[in-house]
């Protein structure tokens, strides 16, 4: 549960900084936030496919992550 919580939250920021970024009129704000946004995209596509590959194993953290 703690996991996709985490999981949410990131999606919240990401979800966000997309609202900012489509709001800015600076070209430099806007570049700075979607440097920051792909990092969190990657960031969240790490986690993804750790949790995948830990599900599908039997041990504590497939257990935990079930």
């Amino acid at each position: 549960k703690d996991t996709q919580s985490q999981i949410d939250k990131l999606q919240n920021q990401i979800d966000q900084l997309k609202r900012l970024a489509d709001q800015t009129t600076s070209s430099t704000n806007k570049a700075e936030l979607e440097a920051q946004i792909k990092i969190l995209e990657q960031d969240q596509l790490t986690i993804d496919t750790f949790i995948k590959l830990n599900e599908a194993k039997f041990s504590l953290f497939g257990w935990l992550f079930r």
